[in-house]
């Protein structure tokens, strides 16, 4: 191998050879670097060239190699390189893909175009992608592979053997890490791992290896549940099934992984405000997209200023006061991002249930304030120190006490109320919660500072 094809070579390193041989044309050595490289380097690779150079890698790249790297590539750089693929080319790459693989980039494409791709890819194929297309997206159908290797519960371990034997080599299943047993009406009713087959006697029948305590998910399931069936159980294939408890499909942990990316990042947008955003937004539809969420953020924190109007007097009388209302404005939304997002983490995760409120309330308010009181008893002797005013101490430390607890119970509160309203509780993040926050911790130091100070 190349020196500068070693896997441990930066990314950086690699792109300025592939820039290189596109500069000079030279099909030959591209062809080289691109079959050498490590896959998964080459789908980081991709992301540093424009939609033509891209295509024109694709192009170069082995049908193999093309077909491995593409369904790792991000949606929003796959949407617009799977509809400049020439339809040939991509209908002999999905071809190359597990079903699971080739319905997720179909899925992309417009209707019309999809249409014709699935009516290439040939009648079997073709099938098995527009049968997992059907399920609704983010679901377990559509995240499932229909090829699996099943058995009867009859049947003898040899027979079994020679049955998978048959069907490995007929659909090219790569790779399989547990058996199903099924009845004769298709039902799951038993699993066998794949090292319990080799060591079982070819004359013991599969009713005797097989364990019946089954963990399966049904088809139409959120791909919550499929990531926590499987973190749960240690599962590494988990088998799906139909509203008749009819097999028809499996989940490996490497389409888990991609799940849990996607959740997390779809989370991360929510936090944002920018998860309708992808990478190739252009300027107008990026400012669409962030826009709605940083007016609302400009309109709370207006709201803030007019609160501060109101109390004008006494921001006159002690002009020291409006230097530390960034202070407890930022406490309070540091400690609700901070609940929040233990409360998001747990509720998707499973940990955190609707039941667990008052628990978790109760618990989370007694942390903040702790930790209020331990903020307030430091900014005591700050303030004290920095403004020779001890009644202005007293303000700024228990309005930052009360607006962490605030924070706090606003952080528990709305994603438990919207995941009981039916709504991704990750919504209630970001520019929604930082801007309640901001309002009502204007509100708690200034009424403090009435009271304290009026």
């Amino acid at each position: 191998m190349s020196p500068i094809l070693e896997t441990n070579e930066t990314p950086e390193f690699l792109v300025n050879h592939i820039r290189e041989a596109l500069e000079q044309a030279d099909s030959a050595g591209l062809k080289g670097i691109l079959e050498e490289a490590e896959p998964a380097q080459l789908a980081d690779v991709l992301y540093g060239f424009n939609l033509e150079d891209q295509l024109h890698l694709i192009q170069a790249m082995s049908p193999a190699l093309a077909a491995e790297i593409l369904p790792t590539l991000n949606e929003s750089y796959l949407e617009a390189l799977l509809a400049a693929l020439p339809p040939e080319r991509l209908t002999a790459l999905l071809a190359l893909m597990e079903p699971d693989d080739a319905a997720f980039l179909v899925s992309l494409l417009e209707e019309d175009h999809r249409q014709g791709v699935i009516g290439a890819l040939g009648q079997r194929f073709g099938a098995e992608v527009k049968n997992l297309l059907s399920h609704e997206e983010d679901t377990a159908g559509r995240l499932m592979d229909p090829d699996l290797v099943r058995v009867r519960a009859g049947q003898t371990v040899g027979q079994a053997v020679e049955d998978i034997r048959q069907y490995v080599a007929r659909v090219k299943l790569d790779d399989f890490f547990t058996v199903f047993v099924v009845n004769d009406a298709g039902e799951l009713v038993g699993v066998v791992p794949t090292w319990r087959m080799l060591l079982a006697r070819p004359s013991q029948t599969i009713s005797e290896v097989m364990s019946t305590d089954v963990v399966s998910v049904g088809s139409e399931e959120d791909q919550e549940e499929v990531v926590k069936l499987v973190r749960d159980h240690d599962l590494v294939t988990l088998p799906v099934v139909d509203d008749k408890q009819k097999l028809i499909g499996r989940i490996t942990v490497d389409d888990v992984v991609d799940v849990i990316e996607e959740e997390f990042e779809e989370d991360m947008g929510h936090l944002t405000g920018t998860q309708e955003e992808v990478h190739t937004f252009s300027v107008l539809e990026s400012i669409r997209v962030r826009s709605p969420w940083l007016l609302f953020a400009l309109c709370g924190l207006f709201l803030s200023a007019v609160v501060m109007t109101r109390y004008q007097g006494i921001i006159n009388v002690l002009p020291q006061l409006a230097f530390f209302t960034p202070l407890v404005m930022a406490m309070g939304g540091n400690a609700g991002m901070q609940s929040s997002s233990l409360v998001i983490r747990g509720l998707a995760t499973g940990e955190v249930q609707l039941s667990h409120f008052w628990w978790r309330l109760g618990k989370e308010l007694m942390v903040s304030l702790n930790i209020g009181v331990l903020s307030a008893l430091l900014l005591l002797g700050a303030v004290w120190i920095l403004s020779g005013n001890v009644r202005m101490a007293m303000v700024v430390g228990i309005a930052t006490n009360v607006s962490i607890l605030t924070a706090a119970f606003i952080g528990i509160s709305i994603p438990m109320g919207l995941r009981r309203a039916g709504f991704d509780p990750a919504l209630a993040t970001g520019p929604f919660l930082t801007t309640t926050n901001d309002i009502l911790g204007t509100i708690v130091y200034l009424m403090v500072a009435f009271l304290l100070l009026g």
